[in-house]
């Protein structure tokens, strides 16, 4: 069975520090029967190394590992090595001297469930944590563990303060998917000995994973503790979450310690908080953060990209590092002299660095690429394809070629029987695209089918759709067959009158890219207003004839007959057929086949389950010097993926997670007057934005002023702005009296 969350715990031993193999065994012995759990201890630089420790450690059944790189302490990098190590979706850092109950966990557990955090990327619980005294924590000890909640609850709220020292709201112990941890890179080791490490990193996973409806008053602010009402600064930001979480009933508590230098672990601490604040001033998106973390079992393996490093690109494939390994980027050209290649030296160069594989973005990107793919694929040299896919935020990394000359679309890996489940998700996911917004390519709202048919005039008529491509294209230029993009058509032109003496009528719609296609040259074909929502036509239309857009596709999921006039990836028995000449256009309109339903299932639900990956992407337009418009990715916020056959990240969604300001965990703010509310993005514009574009910095922002002064509060509410945390009063006393 494999685990739901992977517990890491940063340890280090010394003399100094002789609690810390007491509070590593009393962790051996808590988790020992815990089910649903992976427990990875991480020891970190130990300036008096426990031999015994790390046996007790195995011999129980953990994972241990030891960074033998330490100098000096490291927790950041402690936390990352465990991390890289784990194989549950879910993890949470624990370290060595917090201590969360087992019915806590079991809690935790269930709203991880709830919270689907394993199949949200962008989702998170940051536990609060109360810090225990000397006294409380040898007053506890003397207790029997099954009410320990209840005492440091009942300390909590009832103000009598024996035990609890402070709440810090928000701890270092985060819970959230494995993935996004790997994709923004960590903990920053920049960060040396103790202190802001932990800010560093939450800064970073806000701006990349959530949104706040109401950003607090100026995000550099340090209130410098967490005993504060005001809704200013990032402890204010950070705070949040850990209000949700309390009012899920989950905190930590931290047994007191004494808290000496040794190896000069604390003296680093205010140059660790200046290099924060220069983030907070700075910060933009992840690539001003560490790269992302590889995960242990593909660190030594090297990936030759065919990519500029820092380019769009190379940015795009930061989701995709942690699972491939090490990028050397290089260019095509150092193989070549003189466009003349140089076999021998691509085969020294990849085995002097021993690549793993050889990374193309569209290996038929230009010349120098394809004749290296051609070479590679001949040799049997692996190689791995990127391209953007056939379906909303799809993409693929192919091992076996490139669309249509790749074997992966070969009916041995998908015409298989599905069994009920899997036909009942491949069904939902076939609905959901029917019946969502989220398009390929831009797309206007949607109308209906009849509509459609009413505003062209073609109330009773049969429709034959052809969706435009990019006539540039590399699907075009290189898997075309007969007809070339404008002879198919003016082949169409030709043969639509005689059509519509069928009651048959061709109608096409011009690629979004394509703004100088000239529609008057081909008079005879309805052409549908540019902004025509796709799945309008695909709904009204009978039959779709294409060269090979991804379009075809599509007309298969909506049930229609399809026509490829090149060569699809899609073309196959069952699905769509091959048409090479006029002939076979006109004997494919008046035929009466359809696609196999049980065909196309079965290839959709490969695509979409075992083979292509998905991440939300964002684009920005660009034109180059021949007039050629392209869309080139920024960012690709991952939640799927398929890679090599195996499901690296089984997700479903990339949404950001989005705190509203009539939530709960804002209510210890709401008397707060005058706070700025964020207005939404246009949403033409999202597009061309990532999340790391909308930076939290409020003096980054457009801004809308609302008033809260006038709400009118209870005692208990008043009580809250001077203690936020005794707000929680009522909810953890009904927790205890019905414990």
């Amino acid at each position: 069975m494999f685990p739901k969350l992977s517990i890491i715990i940063p340890f280090g031993t010394s003399e100094e520090r002789n609690f810390i193999d007491k509070r590593v065994l009393w962790k051996i012995n808590q988790f020992r029967k815990i089910d649903e759990v992976e427990v990875i201890f991480v020891e970190g630089f130990s300036s008096k190394e426990n031999r015994a420790l790390r046996e007790e450690i195995k011999t129980a059944g953990f994972k241990y590992i030891k960074d033998k790189t330490q100098q000096i302490f490291s927790v950041g990098a402690c936390r990352n090595l465990g991390v890289v190590n784990s194989t549950a979706p879910v993890f949470m850092f624990l370290d060595v001297d917090y201590y969360i109950s087992n019915e806590t966990l079991k809690r935790l557990l269930n709203l991880i469930q709830i919270k689907e955090i394993d199949k949200y990327p962008n989702r998170f619980i940051c536990l609060p944590c109360a810090f225990l005294t000397e006294y409380g924590t040898k007053e506890l000890i003397k207790l029997d563990a099954n009410y320990w909640d209840a005492k440091v609850a009942y300390d909590l709220v009832s103000e009598r303060k024996n035990i609890v020292k402070f709440l810090s709201i928000t701890s270092s112990s985060i819970v959230m998917n494995r993935h996004k941890f790997l994709e923004l890179g960590g903990n920053d080791l920049t960060y040396v000995g103790h202190g802001y490490e932990d800010f560093d990193f939450y800064f970073r996973l806000f701006n990349a994973a959530c949104r706040m409806e109401i950003p607090p008053n100026n995000i550099e602010y340090d209130a410098k503790s967490w005993n504060f009402t005001e809704y200013k600064g990032f402890r204010a930001l950070f705070s949040v979450p850990g209000y949700e979480a309390c009012f899920y009933g989950l905190y930590l508590y931290h047994f007191w310690h004494p808290e000496p230098n040794n190896d000069g672990y604390l003296s680093t601490r205010k140059n660790n908080h200046n290099k924060f604040y220069n983030v907070i001033k700075s910060y933009k998106n992840q690539s001003d953060g560490p790269d992302p973390l590889i995960l242990a079992e593909n660190k030594t393996k090297k990936i030759l990209a065919f990519v500029k490093e820092n380019s769009k690109v190379y940015r795009a494939l930061r989701g995709m590092r942690p699972y491939l390994g090490e990028f050397i980027c290089a260019n095509e050209e150092i193989f070549f002299d003189k466009n003349v290649f140089n076999t021998d030296r691509l085969v020294s160069y990849l085995r002097d660095n021993q690549i793993s594989y050889v990374l193309f973005p569209n290996s038929y990107g230009n010349e120098l690429r394809l004749t290296i793919y051609k070479y590679l694929k001949d040799q049997n040299i692996p190689f791995i394809n990127f391209d953007r896919g056939a379906l909303p935020d799809s993409w693929f990394f192919d091992v076996n070629g490139f669309n249509w000359d790749s074997s992966s679309y070969s009916r041995k890996n998908w015409d298989r029987e599905l069994n009920s489940n899997e036909i009942d998700r491949v069904e939902r996911y076939i609905h959901n695209l029917i019946n969502s917004d989220n398009y390929l390519e831009d797309q206007n709202k949607r109308e209906g089918g009849e509509k459609l048919r009413q505003k062209l005039g073609l109330r009773n008529k049969k429709i034959i759709f052809v969706p435009g491509q990019v006539a540039y294209d590399t699907v075009i230029k290189y898997f075309s067959d007969e007809l070339s993009y404008y002879d198919f058509f003016e082949t169409l032109n030709v043969i639509s009158p005689s059509l519509r003496a069928e009651n048959i009528v061709l109608v096409a719609k011009v690629h979004p890219l394509m703004k100088d296609f000239n529609k008057k040259n081909y008079n005879n074909i309805v052409w549908v207003p540019d902004n025509t929502n796709i799945n309008d036509i695909l709904e009204c239309c009978d039959k779709v004839i294409t060269i090979n857009s991804g379009v075809g596709l599509y007309s298969l999921i909506y049930g229609k007959p399809c026509a490829t006039i090149g060569h699809a990836f899609y073309e196959n028995e069952g699905l769509a057929i091959h048409c090479k000449n006029a002939n076979d256009i006109l004997k494919f309109i008046r035929s009466n086949t359809l696609p196999d339903k049980e065909k196309v299932q079965r290839f959709i639900y490969y695509l979409v389950f075992e083979f292509y990956c998905f991440g939300k992407s964002y684009y920005s337009i660009i034109t180059n010097n021949q007039n050629e418009t392209r869309k080139i990715v920024n960012y690709i916020d991952f939640y799927r993926i398929n890679f090599n056959g195996q499901c690296l990240l089984d997700g479903v969604s990339a949404d950001l997670f989005r705190y509203k300001k009539d939530t709960l965990a804002f209510r210890p703010y709401i008397g707060n007057s005058k706070q700025k509310v964020l207005q939404k993005p246009d949403s033409s514009d999202n597009q061309s934005k990532s999340p790391n574009d909308y930076p939290q910095n409020e003096s980054n922002r457009n801004v809308v002023t609302t008033n809260d002064a006038k709400s009118t509060r209870n005692k208990k509410l008043k009580k809250l702005l001077k203690h936020p945390y005794l707000y929680f009063r009522d909810y953890i006393s009904k927790r205890i009296k019905s414990a």
